[in-house]
């Protein structure tokens, strides 16, 4: 194994894990951060299995800022069938109930891709860090949506105004509540 970067840097799964790291110990890293500095947000036993499966299947849909070995901040996405989508945005289905869409079926399945998480440290949401994140997240979504023909849109649940103040950056347009979307 590699010795793991020591300077601070934006990183996708393939290059940590060049770095030596695991999806586990990613995925480990990116629930602890949530649980750390997320208001109001409460991790569950299953979680990381959850989302360890999910994360496999969407490792291109990732960017992590990382300084040695603490994770800064994360900004995760997931494919999600249309119709699942429909039915989160309607309050229908909790989002620890998506099915798994691998790349493979993305090319072939309707499909939206679901924001499921920005996080950064809280004493860095104000730097350039923060800013340098969500630049990269939404280059990467956008990239996505331009390059899968499958791929309808883009939805998001914001639980903090720093969030719906994110997803209407991201030209989103409010549903109801909490909920987002935007499509292509």
């Amino acid at each position: 194994m590699q010795e793991k970067q020591l300077s601070s840097g934006f990183f996708t799964y393939a290059e940590l894990q060049g770095m030596g790291y695991t999806v586990d110990g990613i995925v480990e890293k990116t629930v602890a951060l949530s649980a750390d500095d997320i208001s109001g947000y409460d991790s569950q036993d299953n979680e990381s299995q959850y989302w360890l499966k999910h994360r496999r299947n969407n490792m291109s849909l990732f960017v992590c800022a990382m300084q040695g070995d603490t994770m800064l901040g994360h900004f995760s996405a997931m494919r999600v069938k249309t119709n699942e989508a429909m039915a989160f945005l309607e309050g229908k289905c909790a989002e620890t109930e998506f099915t798994v869409v691998s790349e493979q079926d993305a090319k072939t399945t309707s499909h939206y891709v679901y924001i499921s998480a920005v996080v950064v440290k809280k004493s860095l949401r104000n730097s350039t860090v923060a800013l340098k994140l969500i630049r990269q997240g939404y280059r990467l979504l956008n990239q996505y949506l331009k390059e899968t023909p499958q791929a309808k849109g883009i939805f998001a649940e914001a639980y903090s105004e720093e969030g719906r103040r994110l997803c209407e950056l991201f030209g989103m347009n409010n549903i109801s509540a909490n909920f987002y979307r935007k499509d292509r």
